[in-house]
């Protein structure tokens, strides 16, 4: 578990063409030690026996190719499938930590085990290896969080940068939020061009507002959770400025919530769930 620290390194990384390239054979040795039913575990191995490929172009369709590897990107067992593939990759070090979302994968090493970080790199490269993946290096990026700048070499295969997206979310080095809602009220205020568009094509009011709940809104409330308290007076303005022109273009209700009480009520409703439903809780760490 990563202790208090004066910088945190945050390595993402991306590996190429992962979905194509887990060989079936490994895939099926996980899911063996996994504690699957028989039957299903038995499907999995008759979906993915003998799957072949073809190619076609314009009306020409080639020969069937059978194939060892690939687990069907676009299909319902994939992700779960890439899972699976990945959950063998643990950090060699129990101070360091590695988080899993489906493909996308970051590391996490403190300051005060800044040394591991090399090794815990060529342990991912080394399992990337084994399992018929391979990092991408114009992909994978390498984040410094501080509160005091530090001092040491890129890690070699990386490319560090100020800022990263995390699953959506930009994290700057500072844990500032600016970056991110840059790009989220550019993309919001592009939204209300089309909500104008949908308006001057007779959609009434009141459908009018719920597409702006869903797109709009939606867009400006995704994952807050994570990032609404790292927000700065200057942000808070600048959201509810685009919340109060979205009120006055009539595409949000007269009495609708400010952004302040809109993440206020996200957050005391994700709070409720956490308290009715502990066990959606991730075990405590260790120590």
């Amino acid at each position: 578990m990563l202790q208090r620290c004066d910088y945190v390194t945050l390595v993402s990384m991306d590996f190429s063409c992962a979905f194509d390239t887990i060989r079936h054979q490994t895939l099926m040795e996980k899911m063996a030690v996994i504690d699957l039913p028989d039957h299903v575990y038995n499907w999995m191995v008759e979906y993915f026996n003998h799957r072949g490929h073809t190619t076609k172009i314009i009306d020409v369709i080639s020969l069937i190719a059978l194939i060892s590897a690939s687990i069907i990107q676009g299909s319902v067992v994939s992700p779960p499938s890439y899972v699976v593939a990945a959950s063998d990759l643990h950090p060699t070090h129990e101070e360091n930590s590695m988080m899993k979302y489906a493909d996308d994968m970051y590391l996490l090493v403190g300051s005060g085990n800044i040394g591991s970080l090399a090794s815990e790199f060529d342990h991912v490269q080394q399992w990337a290896a084994n399992n018929n993946l391979r990092l991408n290096p114009s992909k994978t990026r390498e984040l410094i969080i501080y509160r005091k700048r530090p001092d040491f070499d890129t890690l070699p295969g990386t490319a560090r940068v100020g800022s990263l997206q995390v699953l959506g979310i930009v994290v700057s080095s500072n844990l500032s939020m600016g970056t991110h809602l840059d790009g989220l009220i550019s993309v919001c205020t592009s939204s209300i061009h089309a909500l104008r568009m949908l308006r001057t094509h007779g959609l009434p009011p009141a459908q009018l507002q719920e597409v702006a709940l869903m797109t709009t809104i939606s867009s400006l409330l995704y994952a807050s959770l994570a990032w609404w308290g790292f927000t700065s007076a200057h942000d808070r303005d600048r959201l509810e400025r685009l919340v109060e022109r979205l009120r006055q273009g009539g595409y949000m209700p007269e009495g609708a919530h400010s952004f302040v009480e809109m993440a206020t009520k996200a957050d005391k409703s994700l709070f409720r769930s956490i308290i009715t439903n502990p066990g959606s809780l991730p075990p405590p760490p260790k120590g």
